[in-house]
């Protein structure tokens, strides 16, 4: 069966046309590629980044990622340090 021209099918969803635009409006994805001019690259303090992103480039990301690793590896080890002195503490007490 033939479909109708493009234009009757339009005007069989008239009735609906005054909403739609209201309703697109508040779902609509913000704007993206912007930047804003307070925001620089975290980790290398020189290149202005764009609205979702998170740094400038690759050789960044790897760096912040090192950065993390090592802040983990920081803590994990203040962590151990102070079980290894609790017990040497409980070692050397007296029984």
């Amino acid at each position: 069966m033939p479909r109708a021209p493009l234009e009757d099918r339009r005007d069989a969803y008239a009735h609906l046309a005054p909403a739609w635009p209201a309703l697109l409006e508040d779902v609509r994805a913000p704007a993206r590629g912007g930047v804003l001019a307070s925001r620089l690259c975290p980790v290398c303090l020189k290149v202005p980044i764009h609205a979702r992103q998170e740094v400038c480039s690759g050789r960044c990301r790897a760096a912040r990622s090192r950065q993390r690793k090592a802040e983990a590896r920081r803590e994990r080890d203040a962590e151990i340090r102070a079980l290894l002195e609790a017990a040497l503490k409980k070692l050397t007490e007296d029984p």
